[in-house]
């Protein structure tokens, strides 16, 4: 017997009993079978005179405390199974082949998320950290409990908030199929076309994983932090479902948002869904969100894959890429924000950017011929890991470089798990397929990865620190407050005279403090940020400061600074600092 696909099945505790509805094309026969935790059946109900309207069969069930019991259907002598069901038995272990229709039985979902409450935090406040449930703690060096599962991550929490990051992002953690049912061929992030949406996958838990889900989500919410999960909707998917989808994952686990993915995402209907108004929600493209007035849930961000483009190629001192690195720098979208990164899981690591002219993919069995070629990386002079320490050297700062790119920009930033170390994927920029230590965390840094987690650390808490960094409102060019300064200012050689030719790949920004505030009666300090990606050093104006003050040095990862300046100063190539009036 082959279980049939595309009939959703579900249940409901309600004040009559146990709600059960079947989505169901059957013809024969159609039945409900109640088991105990030991699979004794003990109820067997005929679901076909409980025919609702269409498709549709529900039955009220009494008398059944479902909180301990398994179920399942049959239709036409087939068990069903569709994206609906909300808990699985017995649990199939990760990288394994599915039970037989014969043995899958459902279980009801009730989880209790106690005295739990959202941290809403605001958009331009987030500090985002994606990661792979499996991967962050499989490696041995994490050192962890029950590692590549949800209460791997629950134990690695302290490490999260003293880095400094608020928001979690996870690849799918909803029950997928990880093996191509026709090839055979593993697919470790998830995006699948066989998911059963409404269940925590349970490969990764060590026994429970609808409790050891909501655990995670409580303990990171009461340590201020959220919780957002990354969902792929094949194209067919039906646009209800996706609502009811997301809906059941806010509302049941408290989960705070949703990185959404595929060809058909219903934005205007999330955006105005009632119970997602305040769920954070991330889209793929700027054309997927419509710019109107009936749009409810402002939480919205577009993931901003130009920011990825255009600021890897200043990085590595392109020409003619100064206009559009200022640009992003102050990218808001408005309405909307932009989420910014400059690595994700199918394009090269932050090391890895520094260390490979070239995609290295051979491990996929491709030929080498999957994941982009356009990876805007630089290897700093030789392919691969080196032991030179000029080029060792110049990938430290260049890592640096791109950091403070990532939390001096206006977007949310989102940093990938392990960057702020330096892992390496060795060149592989779309390890889609591997379970193994190129996708795995290796807890264990190395002098360059120390040397990057403490500026990573660093940036976070200065931007935190700084709200003219992470503005409510963008920025405009102008000085609309009669100060003197308007909010943003671009510098050249000579103060307030920006040099945007080709061939110039050095500039300075002037963000003034009067604009923001860090509490309702200090004003934010002003900041001048300067960037320097040509290999010669530069010379930069400085604008002049009310009298009483002077330019400090407080960012500056070479180690190249002055204590204090007055007109102008000089900085190395491929390097920046930060002054702050």
């Amino acid at each position: 017997m082959n279980r049939q696909q595309g009939n959703p099945v579900f249940e409901e505790q309600t004040a009559n009993g146990w709600q059960f509805t079947c989505v169901s094309d059957c013809r024969s026969s159609l039945f409900l079978h109640i088991y105990d935790k030991d699979q004794n059946e003990i109820r067997r109900i005929d679901m076909l005179p409980y025919h609702i309207s269409g498709q549709v069969y529900s039955v009220s069930v009494a008398g059944v405390d479902m909180r301990d019991k398994l179920y399942r259907f049959e239709a036409d002598e087939c068990f069903v199974s569709d994206g609906y069901e909300r808990g699985m038995y017995p649990f199939r272990e990760w990288n394994t082949k599915e039970e037989s229709p014969e043995n899958l039985y459902f279980r009801t979902s009730v989880v209790n998320m106690e005295d739990d409450r959202y941290p809403a935090i605001p958009q331009q406040d987030v500090i985002a950290y994606l990661l792979h449930v499996r991967g962050f703690t499989k490696h041995a060096s994490s050192k962890v409990k029950y590692p590549g599962t949800f209460s791997g991550i629950t134990e690695k929490i302290k490490y999260l908030q003293g880095l400094g990051v608020n928001q979690l992002i996870l690849m799918p953690a909803y029950e997928f199929d990880e093996l191509d049912p026709k090839t055979g061929k593993l697919n470790y992030w998830g995006f699948t076309n066989n998911n059963r949406y409404f269940m925590p996958k349970a490969a990764y838990s060590y026994d429970n994983p609808e409790e050891e889900f909501a655990d995670l989500v409580r303990k990171l919410h009461k340590k201020g932090m959220e919780a957002v999960m990354m969902f792929f909707f094949p194209k067919e998917t039906n646009a209800l479902m996706i609502a009811e989808c997301l809906a059941y994952w806010h509302q049941a686990y408290h989960v705070d948002g949703f990185w959404l993915l595929g060809e058909n995402i219903p934005a205007a209907f999330l955006m105005t869904h009632p119970l997602l108004t305040d769920a954070k929600l991330y889209f793929e493209q700027t054309e997927m969100i419509p710019d109107s007035e009936k749009i409810v849930n402002r939480n919205v961000s577009v993931t901003n894959t130009g920011f990825i483009k255009d600021i890897r190629r200043y990085l590595k001192s392109d020409a003619d890429t100064l206009q559009s690195f200022a640009y992003q720098m102050r990218n808001y979208p408005k309405p909307f924000r932009a989420l910014n990164y400059i690595s994700s899981f199918n394009e090269f690591s932050l090391r890895d950017l520094v260390s490979y002219d070239f995609k290295h993919n051979d491990d996929n069995q491709e030929m080498n011929r999957d994941g982009t070629n356009n990876n805007f990386s630089w290897n700093c002079g030789e392919e691969g890991p080196s032991r030179k320490q000029a080029v060792m050297k110049l990938r430290r700062n260049q890592m640096c470089n791109a950091v403070a790119m990532l939390f001096l920009a206006q977007g949310t930033p989102m940093i990938v798990a392990g960057d702020e170390w330096g892992q390496t994927r060795l060149g592989n920029n779309n390890p889609y397929c591997q379970d193994n230590e190129i996708s795995w965390l290796n807890w264990k840094s190395d002098r360059t990865g120390k040397a990057v987690f403490n500026f990573t650390k660093e940036m976070i808490a200065f931007r935190k620190e700084h709200t003219i960094l992470h503005m409510r409102e963008p920025l405009r060019l102008m000085d609309y407050r009669a100060c003197s300064y308007p909010d943003l200012s671009y510098h050249g050689e000579q103060a307030w005279y920006p040099q945007f030719q080709e061939n110039v790949r050095h500039i300075g920004m002037l963000l003034c403090g009067k604009y923001a505030r860090t509490s309702e009666k200090k004003e934010d300090a002003t900041l001048y940020l300067a960037f320097n990606m040509h290999w010669e050093d530069k010379t930069f104006g400085l604008p002049a400061l009310p009298k009483g003050r002077t330019w400090k040095c407080v960012i500056d990862p070479m180690g190249q600074a002055q204590e204090e300046y007055k007109e102008s100063f000089t900085i190395r190539g491929r390097s920046l600092v930060v002054l702050m009036g």
